[in-house]
This record gives structure tokens, sequence and C-alpha cells, in this order.
């Protein structure tokens, strides 16, 4: 019988490409002692520390919040910052920033120009420094110059993450490449070649057709999103991890140390640039 198992095992893998299927996934965490058998496998022994782990949803990050309360403002003195730290799981961040961190952290793992910047913190997990949303847009940035240079698998990261952020956003596709679409077909008509029919490519294929115009728009829309969205003003993020914080007794029995450290500073000159009062 446990033959049969191993043999059913084996060709469920086989089939997959070596993943175990949602089905399995879920009947195993309906089974509490099951789950737990493989919670305590997967994050003992083949990884040192939780920044070793493949990044996703799962992963642990460290979020420090240094501010000046606004009872210190005007007193120089006096003024010294403030400082909120908590560990939540990546899924927990807006969905758009954490596919910008998912992008940031595979493509700077793969090449090596990129993965200067991969800093390590005191903590143990990977450093990155927010002071301002320009910070935020260097992620994208730079991972469309490293697809640009190095193309390969960067390319098909720089492709996910777009299209990801593409939906994110709730951009329209037929509205962002009406002009490429009208000038590409009108080049296929004056060689005598019949026009595409695009309506009939889903968002991924616009995507690759027009990927210039699709990352300068993303990248656009994500300078403005960032802003208008609120998401990483310091009361939303601030709300943000006290909602999803993971509790003491948890981080100390499975994460040894986080995967991403991130550090956002607020004052009272960088509060108007994330708000857009201001603009940088």
């Amino acid at each position: 019988m446990e033959l049969c198992h191993d043999a059913l095992a084996q060709g469920v893998l086989a089939k997959h490409g070596g993943k175990l299927p949602q089905s399995w996934i879920d009947l195993f965490k309906a089974h509490p002692a099951a789950w737990e058998q493989l919670t305590e496998t997967v994050t003992a022994a083949s990884y040192a520390s939780e920044k070793d782990r493949p990044f996703g949803p799962e992963s642990i990050v460290h979020v420090v919040m240094s501010y000046l309360g606004e009872d210190l403002f005007g007193d120089m003195e006096h003024q010294r910052p403030e400082f909120v730290m908590r560990a939540v799981r990546a899924d927990d961040l807006p969905r758009w920033f954490y596919h910008l961190l998912e992008g940031w952290m595979r493509i700077t793992a793969i090449d090596k120009e990129a993965s200067d910047w991969r800093i390590v913190g005191a903590s143990g997990g990977l450093h990155l420094q927010f002071n301002t949303p320009s910070c935020v847009e260097l992620l994208y940035n730079l991972i469309c110059d490293t697809a640009e240079n190095e193309g390969g698998e960067c390319e098909s990261i720089c492709h996910y993450v777009t299209l990801c952020l593409f939906e994110e956003f709730y951009m329209d596709r037929t509205y962002e490449f009406w002009d490429e679409v009208r000038n590409y077909n009108k080049a296929r008509r004056d060689q005598g070649s019949i026009p595409i029919e695009f309506k009939l490519f889903n968002t991924s294929d616009y995507l690759r057709q027009f990927k210039h115009r699709a990352r300068t728009r993303v990248a656009e829309t994500l300078s403005t999103w960032i802003v208008d969205s609120e998401d990483l003003t310091q009361p939303e993020l601030l709300k943000l991890l006290d909602e999803h914080k993971l509790p003491v007794p948890q981080l100390k029995e499975h994460v040894p140390s986080p995967t991403l450290t991130l550090f956002f500073t607020y004052n009272e000159e960088t509060n108007q640039w994330w708000t857009g009062s201001r603009h940088e």
C-alpha cells in the first residue's frame, strides 16, 4: 500500500511539473496534523533563515517606519524620530507594491549588476530604503532597465511585473494602445499586408507587441498611483501594519530573520511628497 501511495504521489508530481496541485494543498490544509507536519518540515531544515527562501506571498517582511510626531514639530532641540516596527506577510502589503518587490527580488537575484542593489540589513533581511515616492518608482525602473540590457529571464520577469501592474492599475488596453494599433495596421496596409485583429489579443499579447509603450505608461501610472492611492503614506501604512502584524510567538517559532526589511522615513517635508501636496 505504501508503494502504491508513493507511485501515486510521483505520478501527480510528474503531471503537474513537480508541484502539488491546489486540490492536494487544500486537502492537507483541511487536516491540521498533516498541515502542521508540512509546516514544521518546511520551516525547519532546508533554509538557515527566512531570507534564504524564494520570495513569495508567505515571505516575512519587516517594516520599519521612522517619523517625527506632530507634537515634536517646532522644537528642534528636542525633535527626535519615533519608530514603528512590524513584521507582516508579503501578501498583506498593497498588492501592487508586492508585485514590485517580487519582481525586484527575482531580477536582482539572477543579474550580476542588479544584484549590487541587494544590501543585507542588520536584521538579516535585504534592506530597502524608501524616503520618497520616487524611491518606490526606482524598483520598476531597475526591473525595466535590467530587462532591456539583459533580455532572457530578466525580460520574462519584467513582462510579468508589467502585466500585474497594468491589471492592478485598471489600465484599459484599448485606450492605452489605440494609436499604436492604428499606426501598426496602417503600415501593414501600406505594405499590402492584412491588418491584425488586435481585438482577439489578450492583455499579455498587447504588452508584448507594444513593449516600450506598455512599460512607459505603467511607469507613468505608477508615479501617480503611489501618491493617489495613499497606500504608503504614514497613516495608511501604519494602519495596514497594525491590522496584519504577526504575533511575537509566531515570529520566534518560525522566523529566524526576515526576507526583506523595508525602511520608510516620514517627516514634515517628505509627508507632502507622499500625499502629493508638494512635488519632489
